[in-house]
């Protein structure tokens, strides 16, 4: 969520995270809606002061990668190590399974459709 606010002059999301975050997570308190943000570690590890704050508000956080990675252009390795790395990202930034706000933390959804294990 946080690389998808960027704006094309901003590539590595400053705008998204300084700008967007707060916009949003403003929007869903003014209408009452709790949102699930399918993050990359890589953006959690980037910005972990907005993301801290996405999940104070009472949303949550879902498991999207590290980079962003297409599983389908790696290793069976490389991506468990990738998911690894980002598990450990949701781990030290955030905490690991609950917040303190009672929402979870780490679902998963892979960043495309199919994984390598499709092709392995």
């Amino acid at each position: 969520m946080l690389g998808r606010l960027a704006r094309d002059e901003d590539p590595v999301g400053e705008f998204g995270a300084e700008v967007g975050v707060p916009r949003l997570l403003s929007l869903y308190k003014r209408y009452g809606v709790r949102t699930t943000w399918f993050t990359p570690g890589h953006s959690i590890d980037t910005f972990p002061e907005q993301c801290k704050k996405v999940l104070d508000d009472g949303h949550e956080f879902g498991h999207h990668g590290y980079y962003h990675e297409n599983p389908t252009m790696i290793s069976g390795d490389t991506e468990r190590r990738l998911v690894d790395l980002a598990f450990a990202t949701f781990k030290t930034v955030l905490g690991s399974g609950r917040s303190g706000t009672g929402r979870r933390t780490g679902t998963t959804a892979t960043p495309r459709w199919t994984s390598s294990r499709a092709r392995d």
